[in-house]
C-alpha cells in the first residue's frame, strides 16, 4: 500500500524573511548574486545557518583574538585547535 505524501509549498523568499532567518541585507544581496536568483526557503536556511555568528569564519578573527592566553601572544590549547582547523 503506498503511502500519499503531501507535498508542502515554501513561502516566497523576500528580504524581510531573510532578515527573520539572521542575515543582513547585504548577505541575502550576495546570495541572490551568487545563485543568481531568489534561493528557495531551503537554501535560505541553509545559507543562514552557514553564515551564523556562531558557525562562519567571519567572526572567528575576532574569537581567536579573545582566545589569547593572559601573556599576549600565547594561544590557548583551544584557540589554537581551532586556528589549525581554520587554516
Amino acid at each position: 500500500m503506498a503511502l500519499a505524501v503531501k507535498e508542502r509549498s515554501e513561502p516566497p523568499v523576500t528580504l524581510d524573511l531573510a532578515l527573520k532567518h539572521g542575515l543582513t541585507a547585504e548577505e541575502f544581496g550576495r546570495i541572490t548574486g551568487i545563485l543568481g536568483r531568489n534561493p528557495t526557503y531551503t537554501e535560505l536556511g541553509i545559507y543562514s545557518v552557514m553564515w551564523s555568528e556562531h558557525c562562519s569564519y567571519k567572526n572567528s578573527s575576532r574569537s581567536s583574538r579573545l582566545s589569547r592566553g593572559k601573556g599576549g601572544g600565547s594561544w590557548s590549547a583551544p584557540a589554537k585547535r581551532m586556528r589549525a582547523w581554520l587554516t
